[in-house]
């Protein structure tokens, strides 16, 4: 299980893009987020992904316009709050199965 403190800093300000053939996009705040999510978190995310689209997707990353903006990084965070990515896709699902980790 992820601890609340992991969960918040890597998984809670992702967001999801969109989803296309056979892969998904995820939004990430910078490069250096990029990189620890694949060196660290690749496994687990394509694992939750696959549990919660009921298949398996290519996850690839996004690094968001200002990612370095405190208000941006509040717009992703409202953005997952309220279960829904750029495109309105439902996230409550991903971020369940993240937290039961």
């Amino acid at each position: 299980m992820l601890s609340a403190d992991t969960y918040n800093l890597w998984f809670a300000p992702l967001r999801a893009g969109p989803q296309e053939n056979n892969s998904i996009t995820l939004e990430v705040a910078n490069d250096f987020c990029e990189v620890w999510l694949k060196d660290n978190y690749m496994g687990l995310l394509q694992d939750v992904i696959a549990l919660a689209s009921g298949r398996q997707l290519q996850v690839k990353f996004k690094v968001g316009a200002g990612g370095g903006n405190a208000h941006r990084r509040q717009d992703r965070l409202e953005a997952v709050g309220n279960g829904h990515g750029n495109d309105g896709a439902p996230l409550h699902r991903l971020r369940r199965d993240l937290a039961d980790r």
